[in-house]
């Protein structure tokens, strides 16, 4: 008996430390994502042909929204992809800065933006 006494006394304690914790504690998987935006550029934006892409320094942020609110969380750069992610050909070309989320729907999408203006790196002749 007094086993039982003390497992009911342990499980009203876990009941209430529970009514404690505030209800966004388990809110996580009401958030879903709306977008994703470069907000600092790499620190390198000159390539030669056969570079790959040096994401360094680079900030992206995704817009995490949950009834109403809508807040900036940074992605790590392990998350996201590029393309081109090695530079194949010389000229001004865009990279193209993607990764995957949840919707609105609970669905994984696709988010991306565009990262302009991505240069060859001119080399001087002598």
């Amino acid at each position: 008996m007094k086993a039982d006494r003390r497992f009911g006394a342990w499980v009203a304690l876990a009941l209430a430390l529970l009514m404690l914790l505030p209800a966004t504690a388990f809110a996580d998987s009401d958030w879903w994502y709306t977008g994703i935006f470069v907000d600092t550029k790499p620190k390198k934006l000159e390539y030669r042909v056969g570079d790959k892409f040096d994401p360094t320094d680079m900030v992206v942020t995704a817009n995490q929204t949950n009834e109403g609110k809508t807040e900036k969380v940074k992605l790590p750069h392990s998350m996201l992809s590029y393309s081109p992610s090695k530079f194949t050909k010389s000229g001004k070309q865009e990279v193209k800065v993607s990764v995957k989320l949840s919707d609105k729907k609970g669905k994984t999408k696709t988010f991306s933006d565009i990262l302009y203006n991505v240069q060859q790196q001119v080399e001087s002749f002598r």
